[in-house]
């Protein structure tokens, strides 16, 4: 499929070019990775990125990885950022790439927080206060260390980033789904289990967040 941008479209590179782009009402689009992995143990491969046009990388997804702890493992490999993650930090703070922290734990966030010297951002996460225990969203002393720093948090529109019994319904959900998988000796992952996890939320939707939910948290 080849893909064509309209002429009002631009990819920025920099503060000034944001600026100028804004003057002459462009949409700007800024490139990412989700997941720091492939950066691999190389900080040559930022500059590498970052040639390519990457301007944000969320440091990690949903396992730990070389560079830091993730808010949806459970396994804490560094209890924050990992050696080679703070030079990941810094180095990404001299490029121009900005330090996204959704997904990341929370002793990650504090690690980064302390470290960059530049603003870092939240590109989809959403208040703790409304679904207590779920680190994947920022609790209110996080978003306050996050304004501190010059930094902000973008909201996921995901019913269970949003509602806490909806949240709940979706750990149930997973609950059930391993406890089958496990019964069943089938190795998460595969096909059989994608194909089951799926006609699971088929048969067990998650209740839906509204417009009023998300204008809750951006109010709080």
């Amino acid at each position: 499929m080849v893909t064509t941008w309209p002429d009002n479209f631009a990819f920025i590179n920099s503060t000034s070019e944001i600026m100028d782009n804004l003057n002459k009402n462009k949409i700007l689009l800024t490139m990412g990775l989700e997941n720091g992995s492939p950066i691999e143990n190389n900080l040559g491969n930022l500059k590498e990125f970052y040639d390519k046009g990457v301007r944000y990388i969320t440091l990690a997804h949903y396992k730990w990885n070389h560079i830091c702890d993730s808010a949806n493992d459970t396994i804490r490999k560094w209890n924050g950022l990992s050696p080679f993650g703070e030079e990941v930090v810094k180095e990404m703070n001299r490029l121009g790439i900005m330090v996204d922290i959704s997904h990341v734990s929370d002793s990650t966030f504090y690690d980064v927080i302390k470290l960059s010297t530049a603003p870092v951002i939240a590109s989809h996460s959403c208040c703790r206060f409304f679904t207590p225990g779920y680190e994947r969203n920022m609790s209110d002393e996080m978003i306050i260390a996050l304004a501190k720093n010059g930094g902000v948090i973008q909201l996921a529109f995901a019913s269970f980033f949003l509602r806490n019994d909806i949240y709940e319904q979706y750990t149930n959900g997973e609950t059930n789904i391993k406890k089958y998988l496990n019964q069943n000796n089938i190795s998460s992952g595969t096909e059989s289990a994608w194909q089951y996890e799926a006609n699971y939320w088929k048969e067990n939707p998650l209740s839906d967040a509204t417009v009023k939910d998300v204008a809750n948290h951006i109010d709080h």
